[in-house]
């Protein structure tokens, strides 16, 4: 992947058809996970009403659904990610990479959750089925493009 044009409001991201697949892969695997539903805390902040908790969680999980969707519809939509030498150009605006970029942590999330929410600074442990190395590869995978979305939104992106 590599940052082919920041200007105000618009980017344009240079895919290979290894890195549009593997985006849409993730996205698309995070989102047959279940998610626990969000917690929220009740702090000294003031009364909290008894349902808001449901409805919190209702509209976070509709927002991660939102960002998930918007995200494969931009990798999905030829006008947006136009085919041409080396791959794909996808062109969004400073906000759509946003939300791509909240799309893939939450598919992480998902990886990380359906693992059991393992300690990430304890030592990786043997896979013992082929679902929980595909879950820990995807994690790392997700992971990496994290990593790489962060740096280009703040205008530091590697071009590996």
């Amino acid at each position: 992947m590599k940052l082919l044009v920041r200007e105000p409001g618009r980017l344009v991201y240079q895919l290979r058809a290894r890195d549009r697949n593997s985006l849409r892969g993730i996205l698309r695997l995070g989102s047959q996970l279940r998610r626990r539903p969000p917690r929220f805390t009740r702090g000294p902040i003031g009364f909290v009403p008894p349902d808001s908790d449901e409805m919190l969680r209702e509209a976070a999980l509709e927002q991660q659904q939102d960002s998930r969707n918007s995200a494969l519809g931009w990798l999905e939509d030829p006008a947006r990610c136009i085919t041409g030498k080396g791959g794909f150009a996808l062109t969004l605006s400073e906000g759509e990479a946003e939300t791509l970029l909240q799309a893939l942590n939450h598919a992480k999330m998902a990886f990380w959750e359906a693992l059991g929410c393992p300690d990430e600074n304890a030592p990786v442990q043997p896979s013992i089925s082929p679902e929980i190395e595909t879950l820990q590869q995807a994690k790392e995978i997700a992971n990496a493009y994290i990593a790489w979305w962060v740096d280009s939104l703040s205008g530091d992106a590697p071009n590996p």
